[in-house]
Order: structure tokens, then C-alpha cells, then sequence
């Protein structure tokens, strides 16, 4: 996990036990000027029904009149345009009450607009007096490009009312630009395993020990492109698949024995005791979302697969139970497992029980076995 979603991770739960919009408010603030490495940050939120921006804070209240028309704040407000200001009180459009409103010797400011669907839902603004000589660029810009929906989910949480739906025109924008997305994945992926095609075919012509080892970084390269890629696919058939997957009738010895089939021969290379076991007591038909069911069993199976040594085994089962009509369906395995303490966090996006899993093994999330 990077640095920058280990902090997201860490204010969400702050976040989540706050009880009020004062606490909130504050865990924000704080998070930007760690990010910033400011002295001082003010999170704003847009009261377009009487034209104001209002901050929370232990102090009260803030209130800001945008209907004045002053100051350089107001500027970044009327444009929707972000603005660095490392000579602040030397701007031409500078007014103390509305850019300074903390009368505090103030030297640099950064104004970052936080926009839905084309609606301003507030401002987010990091700045420092001389005490703390801080020079603002534009890679600070893009950093809070980037956790501005972060920003503006908060604010919704602390405000209702700010909430925006996306419109059907946005929905099929987004699609269109998933299928563009995996259409480019796609032209990446072919040149990248040509190449390591032939970089397989170059290592057996080559003895010099030097050479194999660059050979080595370079196919180690061009499997880290293959891995992305196959997660960036993943995370687009997913999406595609919540959308479509729906109910329908299945043969049910016929659907489980196919998935368990599809990893018999890497078990076998592996050299991994591969122990099938589907209940022929099940129902031949059963009702479920097939293209769900079965990607949730080949994500639990691969994961298996990957995080157990060779010499182990694997077992994945379904068994019926015939009084509760259910199906128990479970992936297990003898890798090397989860401590108890971690086990509620693999289930959250993007989280891996160690940090030096996607080291060793690789991938981005880490799920060993589940019941349905």
C-alpha cells in the first residue's frame, strides 16, 4: 500500500468513530497539511443558498460572503480554477478578510475548487505564515487533484444536501471510457508479452552470468506490465459484470466441476495436491448470477494457488445441505495463511495482509477462502 492511501486508509477511520462535523472537519485539515507539508489547511464548504462559504471548526463557525466579489479567493471561486500564491499579500486582487481570514502572517496559500458534476461543493486551501517557508508547485496541485474526491465524498458526508447524482449522460460517458480503457489495456498487453517471448528465446542462447541477470530485470519488467494490466482488466470486467450479471438457471455439476477444472493443470505444475470434492446430493439445477459466482471461486482459488508452496494442497468443495436447502462453498488451503488480527482487513479494496505480500506473490488483494 502507498504512502498516500495509507493516510486516506488511516483519516477514513478517524472519519468513520467522529462524532460531529467539527471533528471531521479537523481530521481533513490535518490530512492536507501532511500532504501539503504546510503549516495551516481550511476545508470550505459552498452554502450556495446564501452564498457563503462555511469551516468548521472547535473556534465556530466561519463564514465567508462570496457576493463581496473580493479577494483572490473569490477569483478561484468564479473560475473553478485551482491557484498558487507563494507571495500572497503581493497578489493585485488580495483582500486580508477573505484570503487571510485567520489574521495570521500569512506568506504562501494553495486554493484547490472541489467540483461534482460541474457544481462547486466547496474549497480546500493549505497555506503557511513566515514562520514556515513553504513554496507551493504544481506537483502539490496534482496531489490535491487527486484526493479531491476523497475531499468532496467528506463533505457529503458532513452535508447532505451537497450530494450530486450522476447523470445517465455521465454513466455512459464512464462506460465508453471503461471500453476505450480496456481497448488500450489490450494493445499493451500484446507487445509486452512479444517481448517477453523473445527475451525467453534470448536467455537460452545466452551463458554470460552478466547478461542473464539483465535478461532477468527485463523479464521481470515485462511481467509486472502483464500483472497490471490483467488487474487493470480485472477491475473493468468487474464493473461490467455488476451491471449485467443477472439470475439465471445453471447445471450445477456441470458449472463447478468446469470452474475446478479450469486450475487442475497449474496445480499439477505446481506439484500441488489439487482435492476436488462437489456433492452429487446437490439440486442438478441451481439459480444463482454465473458469471458472479464464478469469478468471486477463481479469484478465492488462484489466490490459493498462488500463496501455497510446492509439496501442499488445496481443496476446494460444495457441499449441500439438504435441511437448510444451502450450498457451502469453500476454498481452503495449506499456504501461509493470515493472522487472525488481519483477517477484517483483506476484505477492504487494495489491502494485502502484509505488506511485503505483493513482494513475494504479487497481485493486490489477498482472499484465502470464504462460505456461501
Amino acid at each position: 500500500m502507498s504512502v498516500l492511501e495509507n493516510q486516506l486508509s488511516e483519516a477514513t477511520k478517524k472519519i468513520d468513530i467522529a462524532s460531529n462535523n467539527v471533528e471531521i472537519n479537523a481530521i481533513i485539515e490535518n490530512l492536507v497539511v501532511t500532504l501539503m507539508d504546510s503549516e495551516f489547511s481550511s476545508i470550505w464548504f459552498y452554502d450556495e443558498k446564501n452564498a457563503q462559504l462555511l469551516r468548521e471548526r472547535d473556534s465556530g463557525v466561519k463564514e465567508l460572503y462570496i457576493n463581496k466579489k473580493h479577494g483572490v479567493l473569490y477569483k478561484c471561486f468564479m473560475t473553478k480554477e485551482p491557484g498558487i500564491y507563494n507571495y500572497l499579500t503581493s497578489e493585485k486582487n488580495y483582500v486580508a478578510s477573505i484570503d487571510n481570514p485567520d489574521e495570521i502572517k500569512i506568506k504562501s496559500k494553495i486554493i484547490f475548487p472541489l467540483i461534482n458534476n460541474d457544481k462547486l461543493i466547496g474549497m480546500v486551501t493549505a497555506y503557511t505564515s513566515v514562520k514556515k517557508i513553504k513554496i507551493f508547485t504544481e506537483d502539490n496541485l496534482e496531489l490535491l487533484k487527486a484526493i479531491s474526491p476523497y475531499i468532496i465524498n467528506t463533505i457529503c458526508k458532513m452535508h447532505p444536501n451537497a450530494k450530486i447524482q450522476g447523470s445517465e449522460e455521465d454513466v455512459e460517458n464512464f462506460d465508453e471510457t471503461l471500453a476505450f480503457m480496456a481497448n488500450t489495456i489490450h494493445d499493451i498487453r500484446t507487445p509486452a508479452n512479444t517481448l517477453f517471448g523473445f527475451l525467453d528465446l534470448l536467455e537460452e542462447q545466452i551463458e554470460d552470468p552478466r547478461l542473464k541477470q539483465y535478461l532477468l530485470n527485463a523479464k521481470e519488467s515485462t511481467s509486472f506490465i502483464n500483472d497490471l494490466t490483467s488487474s487493470m482488466l480485472d477491475r473493468i470486467s468487474s464493473h461490467k459484470e455488476r451491471k449485467e450479471s443477472i439470475k439465471e438457471e445453471v447445471d450445477s455439476i456441470i458449472f463447478f466441476s468446469g470452474v475446478a477444472e479450469m486450475f487442475s493443470s497449474n496445480m499439477y505444475s505446481k506439484k500441488l495436491d489439487y482435492n476436488v470434492f462437489i456433492d452429487p446430493q446437490m439440486p442438478k439445477e441451481i439459480i444463482t448470477e454465473p458469471i458472479k459466482l464464478k469469478r468471486v471461486i477463481m479469484n478465492l482459488i488462484n489466490n490459493a494457488y498462488k500463496f501455497t508452496i510446492t509439496g501442499n494442497s488445496v481443496e476446494f468443495s460444495v457441499k449441500y445441505k439438504k435441511k437448510e436447502k444451502q450450498l457451502s462453498i469453500s476454498i481452503k488451503d495449506t499456504g501461509i495463511g493470515i493472522a487472525k488480527k488481519k483477517q477484517k482487513e483483506i476484505f477492504e479494496a487494495f489491502k494485502q495482509a502484509e505488506d511485503t505480500t505483493v513482494l513475494n506473490y504479487g497481485g493486490n488483494r489477498s482472499w484465502f477462502s470464504h462460505i456461501f
